[in-house]
């Protein structure tokens, strides 16, 4: 069970590019957007298919007060049997390197949610290097142009 669990975690937390480094060295995700410019509610889905491996992630905004955020982080797919979701509450500014306050909770389908064990990492999260930038897209999505 602490296998999948730790399994299941690494497949949320850090991108597949990210997970040839270091074994047990929590990676840093990359933050564009001022958590506190986004909706409570919103959410975003990536989808990441490798070989006969095809993962599915939702990130949810669900909650924010003056001290935290909140992130949902819903996964499904091959070769997780049942869907994982992972509750983080997050400091406003995640980049910040200040700890969580609260543990994170993880979901497995159906079964009860749980606390996740201290010594598992938290998702980190950096601003990317503007000097690192190679170019600007606009893409367009039914809700407008980004």
């Amino acid at each position: 069970m602490r296998r999948f669990l730790f399994l299941a975690l690494a497949a949320l937390g850090i991108p597949l590019p990210v997970r040839a480094q270091a074994p047990g060295t929590p990676a840093s995700m990359p933050l564009v957007t001022d958590l506190r410019k986004i909706d409570v509610g919103a959410w975003a889905e990536y989808t990441v298919r490798v070989g006969g491996l095809s993962l599915s992630s939702r990130w949810a905004l669900v909650g924010r007060d003056a001290k935290s955020t909140t992130i949902e982080m819903t996964t499904k797919g091959k070769p997780i049997t049942k869907p994982v979701v992972l509750r983080v509450v997050l400091p406003v500014d995640p980049t910040s390197g200040e700890k969580p306050t609260k543990p994170m909770v993880v979901q497995l389908g159906n079964d009860p949610p749980m606390l996740v064990p201290k010594e598992m990492p938290v998702p980190k999260f950096q601003r990317p290097n503007p000097e690192h930038l190679v170019g600007s897209e606009e893409i367009t999505v039914a809700a407008g142009t980004f």
